[in-house]
């Protein structure tokens, strides 16, 4: 149903569509699963949350290990951290680069300007996702959503950034 609905929304061209399909699916999934006496999602998602505002959990910020070295050998370790590293900073090359055209920001020559900075700051995020033991930080192709909408500036992004702070609590 939540693909059904966002597809005819964005078929219409409707601004925000990919939104609200995100907040329609998001309440129905929620109503669906009350109906059902959370039998559907079980785990504790789509369900009304029992408190609005809350203090974050900061408990595993730092808890991470490099036992895998020895766990795998040093060789094999340093494979793996090459295969990691290559993936991530093809996939973010390749996503910023797409972005980059459909922003208009990529120059005749295929360059686009800033490219270093980029992958600077992704590298930066990815490794302080990891020590403070979050799901990896990197650049996602979602963002081609907000600059289909208009985003070209970076203030759509502070603003998506304030807003993950918001959802901190």
């Amino acid at each position: 149903a939540g693909l059904f609905g966002t597809y005819a929304l964005v078929s219409r061209r409707v601004r925000g569509a990919l939104l609200y399909g995100i907040i329609g699916t998001t309440i129905l999934a929620t109503v669906v699963n009350e109906i059902k006496d959370e039998k559907v999602f079980p785990n504790g998602a789509a369900t009304w949350p029992d408190k609005v505002v809350d203090a974050p959990n900061f408990g595993l910020v730092g808890e991470f290990s490099l036992h895998f070295i020895s766990a795998l050998g040093f060789w094999s370790a340093v494979a793996v951290v090459v295969s990691v590293l290559l993936s991530d900073f093809f996939d973010t090359a390749g996503t910023v680069l797409g972005l980059g055209r459909r922003a208009g920001l990529v120059s005749a020559d295929g360059r686009l300007p800033g490219m270093r900075r980029v992958l600077l700051v992704d590298s930066l995020a990815a490794a302080a996702g990891g020590a403070g033991s979050a799901s990896s930080n990197t650049t996602f192709i979602e963002s081609s959503a907000g600059i289909g909408e208009g985003g070209r500036t970076g203030l759509a992004s502070v603003v998506t950034g304030l807003l993950f702070l918001c959802c901190l609590f």
